[in-house]
């Protein structure tokens, strides 16, 4: 509305043309006043002034009728007042209006609204939205993008350029009302999901200063590891256009991966804009380089150092690398049931490793990590869980790993924390689990405070897992009846019951080599171990 051409009503019945501002600016001084009517050229009819803040304009019956929200505007076709073919005239659309069967209302609710959730967000720093492919994500951040105005950046999943050589382009002080009305416009009028940006990187590259440039060289250097400049494609004519050098070659033949990352940068050293939304800035990017990126957009003292006039980013993502682990409450799930789409907030720690599990796949073995690992402290231990897991979890992964008591505990976990990350925020947590005996070397705590939960660590109520061998197959190795249990004696390397003894590896190797899938295993092992790794891998 502020680009329009607008006409108000003196009181000897004369138009007079004025900008948007101007009118404003008479309203405040009482040169008109909120009935005044006002029009604007591309109309042909007059509202009083005061219904300038309604979202839609139409005619009825000879008669300008406003509506002032979506549900209103849709409540006026059910009603029969607007027809497939009545022009609607908007805050966010051409001037000249377009009929109501070519405008686009988004009908579906979201929960919070999204001037709720404006309100919730904007004075953190960042918002990670994540989801599901067709959950909404994209549809929230062009709705906050509607509603934020003008000073935002909207970047699309549609970033690809072709470019060669650098021209010069300079907007003019509408530019930016003028890009956010058109992608306002564009919203409500496509009929197909059209990902277009505000600009393309040639245009971006041409407008920046020399300082905004040498910065963009500078952080693309440092994320990408190769040297960025401009260089004329004729050195000796200092008329000869320019082009971005890459590692000593032209942009134009450097890989899509690095203009994508040029374009985002670039437009984040836009200092007109406070405010930046980005959909699936992952697109084109190895996992190092999306690493590398989210450090810039996400860790706050890096931001503040290379971005200070950015206030808020918002965005949309199917990569964990972007996801906020130092404030897990800034990541966002968006989901969508029939026309509700809900945008549910990172409440809790166990949320924020369900949710970096589901963008890993749901699957870990797709990764060549194993689906669960158990940490033993025996030798046997190791061997029996390890014939356990092949013959009960089949197609699966399931890592056991042998520690030799405290010492080797620490430096077993420490190397699991070095290929997994802090445990304390790995989406693995939940997967590492501890089989300890009765009598054990390494306390309960020294695996909590390295980020095992409690509940993972399995304390049996025996102490010896020769005790939780499949009974049938104990019967018949010391031909001892029913109970071989009640007659098992442990004495150091030795198990011994009735009259025969055996090492704990020779008791071992002989229960192995006689187990199957229906072989009896205790409760106690079942119930505690088996459950739990069951309900997490399946």
């Amino acid at each position: 509305m502020e680009l329009w051409q607008w006409y108000y009503q003196s009181p000897e019945d004369n138009w007079i043309e004025a900008t948007w501002a101007e009118l404003n600016q008479f309203i405040q001084e009482g040169t008109i006043t909120a009935d005044t009517h006002v029009t604007w050229q591309g109309f042909g009819y007059s509202i009083p002034f005061r219904w300038t803040d309604a979202k839609f304009f139409y005619l009825y019956r000879g008669s300008a009728v406003v509506a002032y929200t979506e549900d209103e505007l849709h409540a006026a076709a059910e009603e029969g007042r607007i027809t497939p073919s009545t022009k609607i005239w908007g805050q966010m659309l051409p001037a000249e209006g377009i009929q109501y069967d070519a405008l686009q209302i988004i009908d579906l609710n979201f929960s919070p609204d999204i001037k709720t959730f404006i309100s919730t967000r904007i004075s953190d720093m960042t918002t990670i939205l994540s989801g599901s492919n067709n959950s909404g994500k994209s549809l929230v951040l062009k709705l906050l993008r509607r509603d934020l105005g003008a000073s935002t950046t909207f970047l699309s999943c549609n970033r690809f350029y072709q470019m060669d050589v650098l021209s010069h382009a300079a907007y003019n002080d509408n530019f930016y009302r003028q890009r956010h009305q058109q992608f306002v416009a564009q919203l409500y009028r496509q009929r197909q999901n059209i990902e277009n940006n505000d600009f393309n990187l040639p245009e971006l590259l041409g407008r920046m200063t020399n300082t905004q440039r040498d910065s963009l060289w500078r952080i693309c250097s440092e994320m990408l590891g190769e040297e960025f400049s401009l260089k004329q494609v004729n050195p000796e004519n200092e008329l000869s256009q320019y082009y971005v050098d890459v590692g000593g070659k032209s942009l134009g033949v450097a890989s899509s991966g690095t203009r994508l990352l040029l374009m985002i940068v670039a437009a984040f050293l836009d200092e007109n804009c406070s405010i930046f939304l980005v959909d699936e800035p992952e697109i084109g990017l190895s996992p190092r380089l999306q690493a590398a990126l989210a450090k810039y957009l996400i860790n706050p003292e890096l931001r503040r150092a290379s971005f200070p006039h950015v206030t808020h980013i918002f965005i949309a993502t199917h990569s964990h690398l972007f996801l906020d682990r130092k404030n897990m409450t800034n990541n966002f799930v968006v989901s969508k049931n029939g026309t509700q789409v809900s945008v549910k907030q990172v409440q809790s720690i166990n949320q924020f490793h369900d949710l970096q599990f589901n963008m890993l796949g749901n699957d870990l073995e797709a990764l060549f990590l194993p689906s669960a690992i158990v940490i033993v402290e025996g030798d046997t231990d190791y061997l029996y869980l390890k014939k356990i897991f092949q013959l009960h979890f089949a197609d699966k992964r399931i890592s056991v790993v042998l520690s030799r008591g405290e010492g080797d505990t620490k430096d077993r976990l420490n190397v699991i924390k070095d290929s997994l990350g802090d445990l304390m925020k790995s989406p693995y947590r939940e997967r590492i689990f501890v089989l300890l005996d009765q009598k054990r070397s390494v306390r309960e705590r020294d695996f909590t405070k390295h980020g095992i939960p409690p509940s993972n660590i399995v304390v049996l109520d025996k102490n010896g897992i020769e005790y939780y061998y499949p009974i049938e197959i104990l019967t018949g190795v010391f031909a001892c009846g029913s109970d071989p249990l009640s007659q098992i004696r442990i004495e150091n390397d030795l198990i011994k019951a009735s009259g025969i003894e055996k090492t704990k590896k020779q008791l071992c190797e002989e229960i192995l080599s006689k187990m199957s899938i229906s072989s009896t295993l205790p409760i106690e092992l079942l119930s505690k171990l088996l459950e739990p790794i069951r309900k997490l891998v399946s």
